[in-house]
Order: structure tokens, then C-alpha cells, then sequence
């Protein structure tokens, strides 16, 4: 049985003003750890119990939603992908069709992002795609197809601070659907940050976790966080430079970092045993010289919180135990 996520996710934020609760997935694992801040304990723990004790429903099969002018025949889900993109630069209709498919439940706008946006996918890409929603962020795939819920007024936020995943969208980025237009308008208002020094230096706070002296017991968690901030800590350096990128074989070719075309190759490899000081030695090679931790990996959690919450908030995660990815959307500080 699974409990809704309402209880896990959105009544947590309400009744908790930690960042770092913000960022554990669930109730459940929530009060099994304890406030890492030590300022919410008993707040956490009651709501953890209410959430076990009080709704314990099975969530309702989703809704898909799939508009008429995308509802391509069989024939076309069931092709071969590999060219997304059709005469004149559109994704394939077979992949926009997937897409939505794999919406669930209502949303405001749905649009595509990555290497199937942009016509650079290989044979095995995923399908990314961004769910704009009014309530219940979060994320969740259907085969190949990662979808990302995001609510809109985190969205307007992110646009409004000049967020690098929100460059990200606007030059990538493939609207599927907008019926109301306020995608389009919350793109069109994105103004690029003079430099993306913030950013870098949430990156650079993270990439000391790879270093935390009980890394054996978070290893898999740890190797997820490496690889998504020496990805984004790459693209944040073009973006500072004026030359934004998010290719990630076109970014290796332009910084021309051998440690870091291993570290950008590893999300599509098995694990090795030097993973973590691959991904370090990379960050170092890119940032500069990166602190060792020195201490383990809750407390340099909450060593961070006050001047890196972003960082904090990606280690609380791995803390929380194993995970198919970050969860961004539940964060109570916007994604960078």
C-alpha cells in the first residue's frame, strides 16, 4: 500500500521549516532519521506518525492525457527513434506522442528537454519531459520517459533568479503543450545572471561529500551526487563564460578536461571502485581546488546548511537511502 503523496512530500514542507526535511523523500524515512538539524524532531516524528497511522490508500491509477494532434498510430510509437527530430528541427512526432503519454494527471504545460529537444539523442537517450503543475511536484518515469513535475510558481522563481536549469530549458527546451501560453511567458521572461558564481559555489560545497570519511556506506548515493554536479558544474563554467551548453559531449569538447570527459562518460558506465575519486579529482580539475570534507557525511550536512543549503539539501538526499535520482522538485530552495 502506498501512502499519498500529499503526506510525503507536501504536508512534511508545511509542518517543517528545515531545509533538509524538505529534502527527504518521505515521512517515513523522515522520522527513521531524525531532524539532521536537530530543530524539528518531535514536529517530524508526529507528522511521520499521522502519516503512517492516518492514509494509507492506494493512490488512483493516473490520468494520461494525450491531445488529439499527438495521438499518432501505433506504428509510430513503435518506431525506431533515433532521428527525434523531423524535417525543419521538430522532435519526431513519435517521441512527443510518448511524452505525453507518459503525463499523469492534469497539468498546465508539458514541454521536452535534452538530447531528444535538442536532435543530439543516441539510440538508448531517454525521453526527458518537464509537467508544469499547479500542486504535487515530483518525478517519476514510464519506461524511457523521465518526467519532471514541476509547480509553476517554483518555475517562476527559477526564472525570475536566472536559474541555470532554467537556461537550460529556454535554449533546449521543446513546449508540447501550453494551452494557456504561460510556459512560453515565464521562458520569455528568463534573464540571464551576470555570472553563475552562486551556482558554481553550491557545486563546489556538494563535490566535498565525495570526500565524507563514511563514503563506503553511501556509495552509490554519493556516486549519483557526483555525477550530476560535475554535469551541471560544467554547464554552469560555459554558462559563466558566456557560452552556454548543455550537450554534455559538446561541453567536454570545449573545456578540454581529460578527467572530466571520464567523469561526464560515467552516468553511462557500471560502477568501479575509484568512481568517487574520479568525480572529485574532475570537480577539483574544473573548480579549482575543492576542501576534503574531513568528517562524515551528516555533518558536513549540516556544517553547510546556513551558507550552501543547496548542497546540504542534495547530501540530505543521499542520506535518505537509495534513490533512482535527485528529488529537485521537493526542495524548499530552488533548483540552482
Amino acid at each position: 500500500m502506498a501512502l499519498r503523496r500529499s503526506w510525503s512530500v507536501d504536508a512534511h514542507r508545511r509542518g517543517c521549516p528545515c531545509l533538509i526535511c524538505a529534502a527527504l523523500p518521505t515521512h517515513a524515512q523522515k522520522g527513521a532519521a531524525g531532524c539532521l538539524s536537530g530543530s524539528c524532531t518531535a514536529r517530524c516524528e508526529a507528522l511521520a506518525s499521522a502519516c503512517s497511522a492516518g492514509d494509507t490508500r492506494e493512490e488512483p491509477p493516473p490520468r494520461v492525457v494525450v491531445p488529439a494532434e499527438y495521438d499518432n498510430s501505433m506504428d509510430s510509437y513503435a518506431a525506431p527513434l533515433v532521428a527525434a527530430h523531423a524535417e525543419g528541427g521538430t522532435p519526431h512526432p513519435g517521441v512527443l506522442a510518448r511524452a505525453m503519454a507518459a503525463v499523469r494527471g492534469p497539468y498546465i504545460a508539458v514541454a521536452l528537454y535534452g538530447s531528444q529537444a535538442r536532435g543530439t539523442q543516441r539510440v538508448d537517450s531517454d525521453i526527458d519531459v518537464l509537467q508544469v503543475v499547479s500542486t504535487a511536484p515530483g518525478k517519476y518515469s514510464e519506461g524511457d520517459v523521465n518526467v519532471t513535475a514541476y509547480n509553476i510558481d517554483t518555475l517562476r522563481e527559477m526564472s525570475a533568479s536566472g536559474s541555470l536549469f532554467m537556461l537550460h530549458l529556454c535554449t533546449d527546451g521543446h513546449i508540447v503543450s501550453d494551452p494557456t501560453g504561460v510556459l512560453k511567458r515565464i521562458f520569455d521572461d528568463y534573464r540571464q545572471p551576470p555570472n553563475f558564481a552562486k551556482a558554481i559555489g553550491e557545486l563546489a560545497a556538494a563535490a566535498r561529500a565525495l570526500t565524507v570519511d563514511d563514503s563506503a556506506e553511501y556509495v552509490d548515493g554519493l556516486r549519483k551526487l557526483g555525477i550530476y554536479v560535475a554535469r551541471t558544474a560544467c554547464y554552469a563554467v560555459l554558462a559563466d563564460r558566456g557560452e552556454p551548453e548543455f550537450d554534455p559531449e559538446v561541453v567536454s569538447e570545449r573545456l578540454g578536461i581529460p578527467s572530466m570527459a571520464r567523469a561526464l562518460r560515467m552516468r553511462l558506465e557500471s560502477p568501479r571502485h575509484d568512481d568517487l575519486k574520479v568525480l572529485y579529482l574532475a570537480l577539483s580539475d574544473l573548480l579549482g581546488r575543492v576542501p576534503p570534507a574531513e568528517t562524515t557525511l551528516d555533518s558536513l550536512t549540516v556544517q553547510l546548511l546556513d551558507e550552501f543549503p543547496y548542497a546540504s539539501t542534495l547530501m540530505a538526499q543521499v542520506l535518505a537511502g537509495p534513490t533512482e535520482g535527485f528529488e529537485y522538485t521537493a526542495l524548499a530552495t530552488p533548483p540552482i
